[in-house]
């Protein structure tokens, strides 16, 4: 007679002499494995199905003239989770799928993403908030007035696209290329530029500065931080009218950028095409920002050729390392 669980299972695999039992662990164990991947691709299957549905959803209604509306719901299937799927030589997996919190599924993210790289050409005023957009090139896509708040930009190419009005508080926009976009009254309050390229690109009348908001969940105002545009190369950007309340400028390069003959930049070649064919260095223009203040241009990497009022250019003389204003910079 067994008196413990512990015994019970110690005696499938090593039975006593009197009891002329065949050890049968091993069976129990296979049987038991088997067992847990059913379980563990039923959950899987049953969870994938339904982000299936709602992609294969989404894609008739794209034949639609609601086909905006249906892209915009692309943030909204990215975001559902879904649990590792097993694999039964992995027994890893199996019991990552059966025990583990379920994550995003990055097939389906990365499928949607090419929706939107398909449809770039019309996709104004589109609610893209919290989507995923990762390394996705959007040169020359049309995102006027459209909703990126919170959104996964990283790497994310936008050479010549329209983002004028559009919403990028908050957005993640590190080593994004933005050459020549037009970014015209965007906002982008909180939003992570850091090591962007923004070559040529229009910010006239942007916000990127500190602003009171209000929280959407509590209806509290709350403090938002300026964008993170830390080790930004902004040379030749217009950002005339532009709200630099509280930006990070750290290390930031505002020199005029020449690119080779014939070239533009992009994620493969940081030094890309240009169609004009002229490689003519074109200042940056800060006339007329709001919030500048002069420890913030004190901490940018180059100032040279930076177009600025009188009175602020004689503050950086006055104030910021002499460096600042030369062709090579300041190092870092």
């Amino acid at each position: 007679m067994y008196y413990s669980g512990i015994e019970f299972v110690f005696r499938k695999f090593i039975p006593t002499k009197k009891s002329n039992a065949l050890p049968t662990g091993v069976i129990w164990m296979i049987g038991l494995y088997i067992l847990s991947f059913y379980l563990a691709s039923h959950r899987y299957e049953t969870r994938f199905n339904i982000i299936q549905n709602r992609v294969n959803t989404l894609l008739a209604q794209l034949t639609t003239t609601t086909f905006k509306y249906a892209i915009g719901r692309i943030s909204e299937i990215q975001n559902m989770e879904c649990p590792e799927k097993p694999d039964f030589l992995k027994p890893k997996t199996i019991f990552n799928s059966i025990l583990f919190e379920d994550n995003k599924n990055q097939e389906v993210i990365d499928f949607l993403k090419r929706i939107v790289e398909d449809y770039k050409a019309d996709l104004a005023g589109v609610n893209f908030r919290n989507i995923d957009l990762q390394g996705v090139d959007l040169t020359g896509a049309n995102l006027q007035g459209a909703f990126l708040s919170h959104s996964n930009l990283h790497n994310v190419i936008l050479n010549e696209a329209n983002l004028q009005g559009a919403n990028l508080r908050a957005a993640n926009l590190e080593n994004a290329f933005f050459w020549k976009a037009n970014l015209k009254e965007a906002d982008l309050v909180g939003a992570n530029l850091k090591n962007a390229r923004l070559y040529e690109a229009n910010l006239q009348g942007a916000i990127l500065g500190l602003r009171t908001l209000r929280d959407a969940d509590t209806g509290e105002l709350v403090r938002v931080a300026g964008a993170n545009l830390q080790g930004a190369r902004i040379g030749g950007t217009n950002l005339q009218g532009a709200n630099l309340s509280g930006v990070n400028l750290q290390g930031a390069d505002l020199s005029p950028f020449g690119f080779p003959l014939g070239t533009q930049p992009s994620a493969d070649n940081p030094f890309g095409k240009l169609n004009n064919g002229s490689n003519e260095p074109v200042e940056t223009r800060l006339l007329g920002v709001i919030g500048l203040t002069i420890e913030q241009l004190c901490k940018v990497k180059s100032l040279n050729k930076a177009k600025l009022e009188k009175e602020v250019l004689q503050k950086v003389m006055d104030n910021c390392p002499p460096c600042i204003l030369e062709r090579t910079g300041c190092e870092e």
